[in-house]
């Protein structure tokens, strides 16, 4: 099954227009399907929080969380709107994960 996230990418259409006061790059987000299985690590990303705080990501809820997912072998990381949680529940509707 293929679900549905919100990505956060940097934009790098216009580095001196994209730039936030602090000269921090702006972010954007784009729609991404993402195979639940290829997914090793899902981890919170206090970085994208403290971007959003200083207004450098655009078209995200104030209160948004994100998170970091690793895909199998660390082959790439993305970095996506939501807690760990709400990504959880996106990608294993209703399935329980074993603790270990």
């Amino acid at each position: 099954m293929i679900v549905k996230l919100k990505e956060v990418i940097r934009n790098e259409t216009n580095r001196a227009y994209n730039k936030t006061p602090l000269g921090q790059p702006r972010y954007v987000t784009r729609d991404i399907f993402l195979n639940p299985e290829h997914v090793q690590l899902i981890r919170t990303n206090e970085q994208m929080i403290g971007q959003l705080r200083e207004g450098a990501i655009r078209n995200v809820e104030p209160s948004a969380e994100f998170s970091t997912i690793s895909l199998t072998n660390h082959q790439a990381e993305i970095v996506v709107v939501g807690s760990v949680e709400e990504v959880r529940e996106s990608l294993w509707k209703g399935r329980r994960l074993l603790n270990g």
